[in-house]
């Protein structure tokens, strides 16, 4: 029992003590681990009498631990934004914001870190490229941004970081996002208007890159297709009870028959993801991969005015197995 000089950790219940050093000398303290104020939720102090028969009997005094002269250094911000607009062809919208360490808003959030941001949104019409009587939409939008963080202070420590350590330090987050669509206005001619003038396609990209000294490596990217198709198929009548008797009613007599499906369509949704993580604390690195497609055939079938059915299929597809 007892300090021992000779040990250099103990275990946070132990009980420092020197019993032949009494009389208001020194005691002596060892520092365990990296101490930080930020995770102290409380303080403890006790006294604890070794001896087995005599009692001792006094006054103690204690210092406890108070904040002084906090700092209240002011901070700045800044924030622009740009919008403009092409015509009826491409907008663009921008913004950057940068903010220092000590600027603190209303809510009394900020203070830890000094943050650069800036983004960029963009629309276009690549059809305006294309003659007008062609008849295609082709939306496209690109989304970016970026943001760093220089930090204040060091993962669970008070102590503020030197300039070179906030740049080491400092957290980058990128993001990158694209979009495009294609479709076609029904035409006239009859080859495209049972082809392209039925059919939707849509395809977007994202790719977000993340790193900290936390977690140094911390990437997603994913893809998305969704096509549709619409067979467009006539719709013919057939008075099929006109040959009753006129003694039958008008309204049975006129009833019609739909000899063809009233809808007949196809679509299909593909779904890829992928994301690798690597934190500090870990060994390894941690790899995920998403890669699903889903395909829905529907028709639906109405002969007669209070007859129909429907009939639906949807197969699902786990394209992972393809790459493994």
């Amino acid at each position: 029992e007892g300090y021992d000089p000779r040990v250099d950790r103990y275990a946070l219940n132990q009980v420092f003590s020197r019993p032949r050093l009494r009389d208001g000398e020194q005691a002596v303290y060892r520092v365990r681990g990296n101490p930080s104020m930020q995770v102290v939720k409380q303080l403890s102090i006790g006294l604890r009498n070794r001896a087995s028969s005599r009692v001792y009997s006094g006054r103690i005094f204690l210092d406890e631990l108070r904040l002084d002269e906090a700092r209240n250094d002011p901070g700045l911000a800044a924030f622009a934004r740009l919008n403009t607009k092409m015509a009826d062809f491409m907008s663009v919208d921008g913004n950057v914001l940068w903010r220092q360490e000590d600027f603190r808003s209303f809510a009394g959030s900020g203070g830890n870190s000094t943050d650069r941001e800036a983004a960029m949104s963009a629309s276009s019409n690549i059809q305006k490229f294309l003659p007008g009587g062609w008849g295609f939409s082709i939306p496209v939008k690109v989304n970016l941004s970026r943001a760093v963080s220089l930090p204040r202070f060091g993962p669970g420590s008070d102590v503020e970081l030197t300039p070179e350590q906030k740049r080491e330090q400092q957290a980058v987050s990128t993001r990158e996002f694209y979009d495009v669509s294609i479709s076609r206005r029904q035409g006239k001619n009859f080859l495209l208007r049972w082809t392209l003038d039925q059919m939707n396609l849509r395809m977007s990209q994202t790719r977000e890159r993340n790193t900290s000294p936390v977690t140094p490596v911390d990437d997603r990217d994913s893809q998305t297709m969704n096509f549709s198709y619409k067979l467009p198929i006539p719709k013919p009548k057939v008075d099929y009870l006109r040959w009753l008797p006129e003694f039958i009613p008008e309204r049975l007599r006129k009833s019609e028959l739909s000899p063809l499906p009233t809808l007949m369509s196809y679509t299909m949704s593909a779904n890829r993801q992928e994301s690798e993580n690597w934190r500090a604390s870990q060994r390894d690195t941690t790899f995920n991969e998403l890669f699903d497609m889903k395909e829905t055939y529907v028709s639906k079938y109405s002969p007669i005015r209070s007859l129909s059915g429907d009939y639906n299929l949807q197969v699902n597809h786990d394209l992972r197995r393809n790459f493994e």
